[in-house]
């Protein structure tokens, strides 16, 4: 990966006078991890920059993230932008109402699920089991360390034996376990659908996100498209990497004055 924000120069030239697709994770990308869910609010200053970003007409902007997609909207407070919510499996926007059809069949073995990780868990001080509808999360970000492991060890535990009789996804983040309906669906299908939406095939895609649910989207766009890790992790599919949000708020803000 290369630091971006040496690249900067040769990047505009690339992006000058093209149409973007502009696409945005929230935690631990616009946002620091918080120890919490609610306590990563967007900064003030982030927010104005990217209602600029929205009103640009070479711009389409995005946010794709694991939250509600209700959240998502409260969060971030921009109309007329995509939200795509819980890893693109609900998405909202300008001429478009998705929510994936996997999603109903899947409620009662996420019901199950659920109350047997809020029993099973509560030994365990500081685990989260936090319900978004289309998928469930296990937090475990406020464990003490010597627990952590018993922690996911109850998770999977405790899927599967509530999951004996229907299929599951399970896949993991920072310090979260989640479920998911059993397809293949994932943020890198958000990404393509959007595309079509937007109609702007041509033009060129900009993606930054923080977590391994981010890795499917870096690993799935084109060569002429920009893909953004933000942290300090050694291995990637991104293309550019940036070392924390304000370093992303910096970089969107030079978006803002591209020709």
């Amino acid at each position: 990966m290369k630091y971006l924000l040496e690249n900067w120069n040769s990047l505009e030239k690339k992006l000058s006078l093209k149409p973007i697709l502009l696409l945005l994770d929230y935690d631990g990308t616009l946002t620091p991890i918080a120890s919490k869910p609610q306590y990563a609010k967007l900064n003030t200053d982030v927010r104005k920059i990217l209602r600029l970003l929205a009103k640009r007409k070479k711009i389409t902007l995005g946010i794709i993230s694991g939250r509600k997609i209700q959240d998502l909207k409260k969060l971030i407070n921009i109309k007329e932008i995509y939200y795509a919510g819980n890893h693109g499996f609900e998405i909202k926007g300008p001429g478009v109402n998705f929510i994936h059809s996997s999603i109903s069949n899947f409620k009662n073995t996420k019901r199950r699920i659920k109350k047997a990780l809020e029993v099973e868990s509560k030994s365990i001080k500081g685990t989260i089991v936090e319900d978004k509808g289309a998928t469930l999360s296990f937090h475990y970000r406020l464990v003490d360390k010597k627990s952590q492991k018993r922690a996911r060890e109850i998770f999977l535990k405790v899927c599967k034996k509530c999951a004996h009789t229907s299929k599951i996804n399970i896949t993991k983040g920072k310090k979260v376990l989640e479920i998911r309906p059993p397809v293949k669906w994932n943020k890198a299908n958000a990404v393509s659908l959007i595309k079509k939406l937007a109609n702007i095939s041509k033009g060129v895609i900009i993606y930054a996100g923080d977590d391994e649910t981010d890795e499917d989207v870096f690993r799935h766009l084109r060569k002429k498209d920009f893909s953004i890790y933000i942290g300090r992790k050694k291995h990637s599919k991104a293309d550019y990497f940036l070392r924390n949000p304000l370093q992303l708020k910096h970089f969107l803000n030079k978006l803002t004055l591209l020709k």
